[in-house]
């Protein structure tokens, strides 16, 4: 997939472009995105998602990284990257329409929320986008809000339920909450103990579930590894607060899977907090319980 991070690097042509502030996909942007498909043919499918610069650290529900992973993921041909900056923000809705839309991107279809709102002081609605574009014969679709039991679904809501390590009325909105990343090196001491863990290190800004144990799958080279996963600072082997993300994977390709390596990992429901344990002999004895436990759920994560 292609990637620009910036209007000043987009050189595409002739596109089917998605509209609006994306933070992974959800159910929502993923009915936009069904509509695309069903539409677009022949065209390049392309996101232009705003980065609104998020000053908190731990609010976001997915890095920029797995966005366009997830949008990759979903069948998106390229991935534009628009930073909401003063000039963003303060650009009159008309002159968004005419030179970004239009003279920018020669958008030939455009699909947005029908709640989108654009330009300075959010002005432009999607009366305004409908009327600029049957003009300059573009495309326009807009879909209807997606509602949940009655209620909007939104990243916000999202966010607050995996904060609190609601994971399945998290999954019900949005999928699978998930990391994806590049394993590396830890301490190795699962390696001794016949329990291997993949490694990864979230940057702080990525919003994660309360510390703990959690079913969850694994994505690797295309295929899925039932697994279990400690998301924490594991306080019995380490002495430093930096928190990573550590899977055992309850059956590993025969080649293995190398430090390096780029992973997924998908997160059901948490079984257990963390916590200290008296020896590392007893924290192995737990996992060897919590591995278990991961064997005989019911159903898979990832879907």
């Amino acid at each position: 997939m292609k990637y620009w991070n910036g209007l000043e690097e987009y050189d595409g042509n002739r596109i089917a472009v998605m509209l609006g502030k994306f933070d992974g996909l959800h159910f929502g942007h993923r009915t936009l995105l069904r509509k695309m498909q069903e539409h677009a043919d022949g065209l390049e499918k392309v996101i232009l998602a705003f980065d609104f610069p998020n000053a908190g650290a731990g609010r976001e529900l997915y890095t920029r990284e797995e966005q366009v992973y997830a949008c990759a993921q979903s069948g998106l041909d390229g991935y534009l990257n628009v930073t909401f900056d003063d000039t963003i923000r303060t650009m009159p809705a008309e002159v968004f329409l005419e030179e970004i839309l239009f003279k920018r991107l020669k958008a030939s279809q455009v699909y947005v929320g029908e709640e989108f709102r654009f330009g300075f002081e959010r002005k432009g609605d999607v009366s305004m986008l409908r009327a600029f574009c049957e003009e300059n014969r573009i495309s326009c679709y807009a879909v209807p809000e997606l509602l949940h039991e009655g209620i909007k679904v939104s990243s916000s809501d999202i966010r607050t339920l995996i904060a609190a390590g609601r994971m399945a009325e998290a999954a019900e909105l949005g999928g699978a909450f998930f990391v994806h990343g590049i394993t590396r090196k830890g301490r190795q001491l699962g390696r001794t103990m016949n329990f291997p863990t993949l490694n990864l290190y979230p940057p702080v800004e990525k919003l994660l579930p309360p510390a703990g144990v959690y079913l969850s799958d694994t994505l690797y080279e295309g295929t899925v590894y039932p697994s279990v996963t400690n998301i924490g600072v594991n306080p019995t082997v380490k002495d430093d607060a930096r928190v990573s993300i550590e899977t055992h994977l309850l059956s590993y390709p025969e080649s293995g899977i190398a430090y390096g390596a780029e992973i997924t990992v998908y997160f059901g429901e948490q079984t257990r907090p963390e916590r200290r344990f008296a020896s590392v002999e007893e924290l192995f004895a737990q996992i060897a319980k919590d591995a278990e436990n991961a064997r005989n759920r019911k159903k898979p994560i990832y879907i």
